[in-house]
């Protein structure tokens, strides 16, 4: 009996270090960017392994058309920097100086002055020049790779990438970015340097050290900080580094990798089984590591930056700790990842993370929005909600609290005036008088064909639903502003009246409807909306974002006809432009994605941003 006791404990827990340690999980090699990713990262977005295929197959597909845009919008940039100069920056550009007359009445002085100004400016419109014949040289050295690459897999190609394998990290070496991607063919990649180098006539300077395969670095105007895009470890790395000196490069690059790595940690895996995050792609921004950034002395790398700049690292004031501290408690990080990322769907989800108080007290904020439980079935909808009777309460909460501890860092200091502000500003009495009555505003589209000719809309059957505790009061207001309005009979649950022509004044020529329940009152417009007009007034109590917007790709594509129709009355140059801009709409949106869907609510948790694409078969 023991041993089967025994038997049913080991297996019990292999099963439950599964479930936590290894459902849907994927290693992470010591190869991988992640393995390069210091431990106490202050914030880094990875994912831990490729896309799937289908996802990579349609994405590229998004990419295709994109390609001759960027080609026609690289043209129109080279156009304006190959138009003729006026004369003044001609004349600068050559270095000449205008003739001065010095010879009388005591202006020879005044005459060597402003020689000397334009010969300066002269200096200054030399060196503008040149660099804009760099940027141009360099612009039509994209160009023409661009031009070698008819499609987004072969352009992906000549960059030496494999989307199928890729894996990407973008992180920061206390706050200095860094991305590492994998390479799939490095010499494909070099190769691309040296040909744009040749079409642009100008080798950039490189970049030497043990461990790097090859590397280039780039100089940033004004600032004694250079870019830097390496190939090291199978990687390409993109950074910034102190503009004189390498002492940074080694750490910057990971040649000499951290002690401890998210790799070796685990921790983006346990936020990705903790959020429900896909293994394709999450991340955190750290509030406390970056607050220890600055309580700490510099480190070999933050002084390599430091020394470039002359300057020492400013510390933490010691009367600045516990409202740092405060601060930490109150927000302690960000997270952002995909929830989901398949052939039809992209879903992600971003969080502003909250101590759990100011996490309950902003739910008070949150109220259900009219309308909301068929704006999805719009071409496009955008929404509003917030308990407007709650705000005073809140203001009056938070400006107590910060009376009773105000901020004594000097730098946030202000944050004190603000809270009494907020306040006063909230114990307004139209807050009061609004609260009661509105809650939220939604307006949605289901059909829109806007004719050009007239500036009317030609088709349209759209709607206007105001959520609200109090709707009789509204009505009662709107009556008091348009007496006309005591004509119509609004009672909650009333049969939907047409509201007099004279009252849209000419603004549109379809039929308009007003209906009310307990909890909403609407405006429809459009033939035959009066029937659906009730079923569009009801809110979902269990989802209540503060913003909402959601539109369809055939909006997107009405957008595109409109633009098409617009080009045909204007010049050649402007036509061209705007049809091939439509033509990119309807590949991208009207082909391809069947709706984009954002929201920003509330949780117990902290503020979340969701954000869905649902593409079409």
């Amino acid at each position: 009996m023991r041993k089967v006791l025994l038997l049913i404990v080991v297996v019990a827990t292999a099963a439950l270090a599964w479930v936590w340690l290894g459902r849907g999980g994927h290693s992470v090699e010591q190869g991988d960017p992640l393995a390069f990713v210091p431990e106490d990262t202050p914030y880094v977005f990875a994912n831990l392994a490729p896309l799937p295929a289908s996802t990579v197959a349609r994405s590229l597909r998004q990419i295709d058309p994109q390609i001759a845009q960027w080609r026609r919008q690289i043209a129109q940039l080279l156009a304006v920097l190959d138009a003729p100069e006026d004369a003044g920056r001609k004349q600068a550009d050559e270095g000449l100086a205008p003739e001065t007359d010095s010879g009388t009445d005591g202006k020879a002085e005044a005459a060597a002055s402003d020689s000397l100004a334009i010969s300066d400016d002269a200096g200054t419109g030399k060196a503008d020049a040149q660099a804009d014949h760099r940027f141009t040289a360099w612009l039509r050295a994209l160009d023409a790779e661009l031009a070698a690459a008819p499609d987004a897999a072969s352009l992906l190609a000549r960059l030496g990438f494999d989307p199928a394998h890729a894996k990407t990290a973008i992180y920061g070496l206390g706050v200095v970015p860094v991305s590492r991607t994998t390479l799939a063919d490095s010499a494909a990649f070099r190769a691309l340097v040296a040909r744009m180098e040749k079409a642009a006539g100008e080798t950039l300077p490189t970049l030497s050290l043990p461990g790097v395969e090859a590397g280039w670095r780039i100089a940033l105007p004004d600032v004694p900080v250079q870019g830097i895009v390496a190939i090291a470890d199978g990687h390409l790395i993109l950074t910034f580094a102190p503009a004189e000196g390498d002492e940074a490069l080694r750490t910057l690059l990971g040649l000499d990798r951290p002690a401890r790595s998210l790799a070796d940690s685990g921790a983006l895996e346990k936020l990705n089984r903790a959020e429900g995050f896909t293994d394709w792609g999450s991340g955190f921004i750290d509030t406390a590591r970056l607050a220890a950034i600055f309580r700490t002395p510099a480190t070999p790398l933050e002084s390599a930056f430091l020394k470039a700049i002359e300057v020492e690292k400013p510390l933490l004031p010691a009367e600045c700790e516990a409202d740092v501290a405060r601060i930490i408690e109150a927000v302690p990080r960000a997270v952002a990842g995909y929830t989901r990322v398949d052939s039809q769907r992209f879903e992600t989800l971003a969080r502003i993370e909250t101590s759990p108080d100011i996490a309950k007290a902003l739910l008070t904020l949150r109220a259900p929005m009219a309308g909301l439980a068929s704006a999805r079935e719009a071409q496009g909808s955008f929404g509003l909600a917030l308990k407007v009777s709650a705000l005073p309460a809140l203001g009056n909460r938070w400006g107590a609290a910060t009376t009773a501890a105000p901020w004594t860092c000097p730098a946030l200091s202000w944050i004190n005036d603000a809270a009494e502000e907020a306040r006063t500003g909230l114990n307004n009495p139209a807050l009061y008088a609004a609260g009661p009555v509105l809650n939220s505003t939604l307006v949605a589209m289901d059909r829109f064909v806007f004719d050009l000719g007239t500036q009317r809309p030609s088709e349209l059957a759209a709607r206007l639903v105001i959520g609200s505790d109090n709707p009789a009061s509204l009505v009662a207001s709107a009556r008091s502003l348009v007496p006309q309005l005591t004509a119509l009979t609004l009672e909650p649950g009333a049969a939907p009246q047409a509201v007099p022509a004279e009252l849209m004044m000419g603004a549109i020529e379809q039929p308009a409807f007003v209906a009310m329940d307990k909890g909403a009152l609407g405006l429809a417009i459009g033939a035959g909306e009066d029937a659906r007009l009730p079923g569009h007034l009801a809110a979902d109590a269990a989802e209540q974002p503060l913003v909402f917007v959601r539109y369809r790709g055939a909006l997107m594509g009405e957008a595109a006809r409109l633009m098409r129709e617009a080009a045909e009355s204007m010049p050649e140059e402007t036509r061209a432009e705007l049809v091939s801009s439509a033509q990119l709409i309807e590949e991208i949106y009207v082909n391809q994605i069947e709706a984009m869907e954002m929201s920003l609510g509330l949780s117990e948790r902290g503020i979340e941003l969701r954000q869905k694409v649902e593409m079409k078969p």
